[in-house]
């Protein structure tokens, strides 16, 4: 049987990383969780890695589906020695600094959606406890489409195939903040 103690210990490298990205996104090491800081830069290259980050992450929590999916307080999302959460809060404040750039550099979609899809499918798990994690989540996706609101369709389609309840929730907020950005359609901007 894992342990939290064996979780951390498992996340500890990609943990390393992220850190690592988090020092050059945020150079004065500012907490993220209370917005996007001043001094924060997003550069079109934090995106490849951050998706790499994402994508890793999420598939050692998928590896331990039930153990992360079962009710604890705090939420079991936490024994990843925090690095969902720490994510969670970089991509919400990178899509911050990113939509404020008034014209922003072309990305490969490939690399948008992989981040889209890991931010969808790490909800599932951070609803279990709806505690600060869950509202890490909620401002990702909400962050992340208003940087990227050609992925509004996704989110909405995401959302219409999930049971009623928070994780729904979660994803209608990014999808009407999809709606509200000025930005044009995502295709355009490729």
């Amino acid at each position: 049987m894992d342990t939290a103690e064996d979780i951390a210990l498992e996340f500890a490298g990609l943990r390393l990383e992220l850190m690592d990205l988090e020092e050059r996104f945020n150079p004065r090491g500012e907490d993220l969780s209370a917005g996007p800081p001043r001094a924060a830069r997003a550069w079109p290259g934090i995106w490849d890695d951050i998706a790499r980050l994402a994508r890793a992450g999420l598939a050692m929590v998928e590896s331990r589906r039930t153990y992360f999916l079962t009710p604890s307080s705090p939420s079991r999302m936490h024994d990843d020695g925090r690095f969902s959460y720490r994510l969670l809060w970089l991509i919400a404040a990178a899509g911050s600094v990113w939509a404020r750039k008034s014209t922003p550099p072309a990305l490969p979609l490939e690399t948008i959606e992989s981040i889209m899809k890991s931010l969808l499918a790490l909800s599932e798990y951070t609803a279990v406890v709806p505690d600060e994690i869950f509202r890490a989540n909620g401002e990702a996706l909400k962050n992340f489409v208003t940087a990227f609101p050609g992925l509004g369709p996704l989110v909405e389609d995401w959302a219409e195939k999930q049971p009623p309840g928070d994780r729904k929730g979660i994803a209608r907020s990014a999808a009407e903040a999809a709606r509200m950005a000025g930005w044009p359609d995502l295709g355009k901007l490729l």
